[in-house]
């Protein structure tokens, strides 16, 4: 093992010059030797470092979808007789990889969602409007949406956001995850945007819509009640303008359009501009101490202060940047081999250049080179230094997905395979 953190060996006396003798004692020499053996040995006998290991390799073909769950993966097949209306789901055990049950479902799967805190698992397609929930101990069937111009927002432990579009309307209504039953319904405004940031993630506690008419309208998830409500400056050009959450009490609306002000911050909760900016962008991400702005016609990233919508810094390091941890942003320049850049959230300043690196949760996937379809997967300690974990085959690693003590990739001979973390 080679560390590259310890400094090489110190230069030899320059020529000509006589090094100075160190007369050491027998005994300590003596010694020496025993405590070098010793450790040696110890060195021998010590055992090796935890590295990663492969716990499963799912089917022994390509899965169209996969999932990671609680001690658990999900995949999806395509079906033998027609593939685009034809699936398997199955269910693997992530601690002795034994296959828990398998269910055949009539319509093609292409995105699988689990919700381990509600005991349901998502099966859906990008074209076909199906969606079926099922549970995720046994595989059975639990309810179906099949209903016209209606799609699941997100599924959480709490419930399943399902928007359906009607004439001049949108309808948003919480379904519970394990029967469907209607928790609450609204129709709102016709959508041009909603967040907030972790709407996503399982764990938003705000629904914000924003409608092409320029009504904002921030519901509280759980009870469908209005928290707050109001209205942009004028409507909004579906074709031009942007609109972007931020966290989940801010509102970044783009207007290109407008000229000389084209960016205006709200708050949320309650409803409210804060400030204007003749910054122009195309999309802002929350850094922390400061907000990332991209522009269309600029490679580099603007720093633009919450408050006030001063530029505090830019960079043309990278083309976009977003939060990696509290201390540090992971900026990327755009090109075949996206490369990733690790920037102080305060300065811009760059602390390190990661080279090409796909970030997958904590972990920092490394394609290999020299070995084309072999990806090393490293994480970032505090300070900087950079682990390795291990070595996974996988040409894609920005396929890849990690949940707590597993990492789940799609392969280069096939199969999905997960490995479990040190």
């Amino acid at each position: 093992m080679i560390d590259l953190d310890v400094a090489g060996p110190a230069p030899e006396s320059a020529p000509g010059r006589r090094r100075p003798r160190t007369d050491v004692p027998r005994p300590l020499r003596v010694l020496a030797v025993l405590v070098l053996a010793l450790v040696t040995l110890g060195s021998a006998t010590a055992p090796p470092a935890p590295e990663l290991r492969m716990v499963l390799a799912a089917n022994g073909t390509a899965a169209a979808a996969f999932v990671l769950g609680a001690d658990s993966l999900y995949t999806a097949s395509h079906g033998i007789d027609n593939p685009s209306n034809e699936s398997a789901v199955r269910r693997f055990d992530l601690v002795d990889g034994s296959l828990r049950w398998a269910a055949a479902l009539p319509q093609g799967v292409q995105n699988l969602q689990v919700a381990d805190d509600a005991g349901v698992l998502m099966a859906r397609s990008g074209t076909d409007p199906r969606v079926t929930f099922l549970d995720h101990t046994t595989g059975a069937v639990l309810w179906r949406l099949a209903s016209a111009n209606t799609s699941v927002v997100t599924l959480t432990g709490r419930g399943v956001l399902i928007r359906t579009d009607v004439p001049g309307a949108t309808e948003l209504r919480l379904a519970d995850p394990r029967t469907g039953r209607t928790r609450w319904q609204r129709r709102l405004d016709p959508w041009l945007s909603y967040g907030p940031d972790d709407l996503w993630s399982g764990t938003a506690r705000r629904i914000i819509a924003i409608a092409a008419s320029g009504s904002v309208t921030t519901l509280d998830f759980g009870t469908g009640a209005t928290l707050a409500a109001g209205r942009l400056d004028g409507r909004l050009h579906v074709e031009g303008d942007r609109v972007h959450t931020v966290g989940d009490n801010r509102l970044v609306v783009f207007r290109p359009a407008t000229g000389a002000m084209p960016l205006t911050a709200y708050s949320v909760v309650p409803f409210a501009p804060l400030w204007r900016s003749a910054e122009s962008g195309e999309s802002v991400s929350d850094c922390g101490p400061v907000w990332c702005l991209t522009r269309p016609d600029v490679t580099g990233v603007d720093a633009v202060d919450p408050a006030t919508g001063r530029v505090r810094w830019r960079t043309g390091e990278v083309g976009s940047a977003a939060r990696l941890s509290p201390e540090v942003l992971a900026g990327y320049a755009t090109g075949e081999e996206p490369r990733m850049t690790l920037l102080d959230p305060a300065t811009g300043r760059v602390r390190q250049r990661l080279g090409t690196v796909v970030p997958v949760g904590g972990l920092l996937l490394h394609s290999d080179s020299e070995m084309p379809g072999q990806a090393w997967v490293t994480v970032r300690q505090p300070g900087g230094a950079i682990r390795t974990l291990g070595r996974v085959d996988t040409a894609v690693p920005f396929g890849c997905a990690a949940d707590g003590r597993y990492l789940a990739c799609p392969t280069t001979d096939g199969p999905t395979k997960v490995w479990r973390l040190p």
